[in-house]
């Protein structure tokens, strides 16, 4: 039943899944507002180390840039970066600086190569390790990052359990995963995260009852747009498709840059033959993402095959999708 998600979003096809990943819940998929509170403080403390000198100093910088790096705003990554560019860096520092260059530019084997390097004489640095921690799920490398946070677990009263449990299940390691993120839901009962990849630990076991459980818990502790994919998609696997299409409405309203969610909507409603929705969602998915003419072309050969009779407005959408 999802073989149109993993056509949309083929990086999920090992795992027939949407829902692994909690990106449109970050913080710039939220209000402008928020978001732009963010970047004056962010820009406001930046400015303030600026005038300052020494270690630490240059240390914050670096997790402001980090910061910056994590919100996508580059821009204002860009400016700290040729501002530091002026400074004599020692070798430790010139490493994570170029490891940071390189993770802004998404070019994680050498964001991962520097930060390496940087923790040669440093191995203990918890900034360093938990941002190479970040570019190792990156590269999918679920295993080393989570051999990280277990590390960091031992030497932090298991501060890091949200997210050593979330790599365990991105690897696979369902059994482990699981015995982790109880924990993690028992130390963070705030954080809806472990509550949901619990539930996916669940869910690639075909434990489907237990795993529609935990992410209703988890949208109990707090609605996101990662809880409501996961039970659209899950309520698709049960054969509801009317429940499918309520949770991705709440995704995309929750996170209106959700491509995954209007995409998954726009075919859910086609599945259930609403082609006056499907074809405004598919209008939403275009304002996102002009690549989305291809999904659009493929519904328009759909409705012809049903014979509906405004199956035109499909391939009219196509073109001017075609054209953003």
């Amino acid at each position: 039943t999802l073989f149109w998600l993993i056509k949309c979003f083929p990086q999920y096809e090992e795992y027939m899944s949407i829902c692994r990943t909690h990106e449109y819940d970050k913080l710039q998929y939220q209000s402008k507002e928020i978001y732009n509170a963010k970047i004056a403080e962010l820009n406001k403390t930046a400015d303030s180390f600026m005038k300052q000198t020494g270690e630490k100093a240059l240390v914050d910088l670096f997790k402001i840039m980090h910061a910056f790096i994590s919100i996508d705003d580059i821009a204002d990554f860009n400016k700290i970066a040729a501002s530091l560019k002026q400074r004599n860096l020692s070798e430790a520092d010139a490493a994570v600086f170029a490891a940071l260059t390189a993770y802004s530019k998404k070019n994680y084997r050498e964001a991962r190569k520097n930060f390496l390097k940087s923790l040669e004489k440093d191995e203990k640095n918890i900034f360093k390790l938990t941002t190479l921690a970040e570019v190792y799920v990156y590269e999918n490398n679920f295993y080393e990052a989570s051999a990280i946070y277990e590390d960091l677990n031992k030497d932090s009263k298991n501060a890091y359990l949200a997210q050593y449990c979330e790599s365990l299940v991105l690897n696979s390691l369902n059994a482990d995963g699981e015995k982790a993120c109880m924990e993690a839901i028992k130390k963070f009962p705030d954080n809806p995260f472990p509550l949901i990849y619990a539930g996916i630990s669940h869910r690639e076991r075909q434990n489907l009852k237990l795993a529609r459980e935990f992410f209703e818990k988890a949208n109990k502790v707090r609605q996101t747009e990662m809880g409501n994919i996961c039970l659209a998609e899950l309520s698709l696997m049960e054969n509801k498709p009317d429940d499918a299409v309520r949770f991705f409405k709440e995704s995309f309203d929750k996170s209106p840059s959700s491509q995954r969610a209007i995409v998954a909507l726009a075919w859910t409603q086609i599945k259930i033959h609403d082609y006056v929705g499907a074809l405004e969602s598919f209008k939403k998915a275009c304002l996102l993402n002009g690549r989305f003419e291809i999904e659009v072309r493929k519904a328009y050969k759909k409705v012809i095959e049903a014979k509906y009779s405004g199956s035109e407005g499909f391939m009219s959408l196509a073109k001017t999708c075609a054209n953003r």
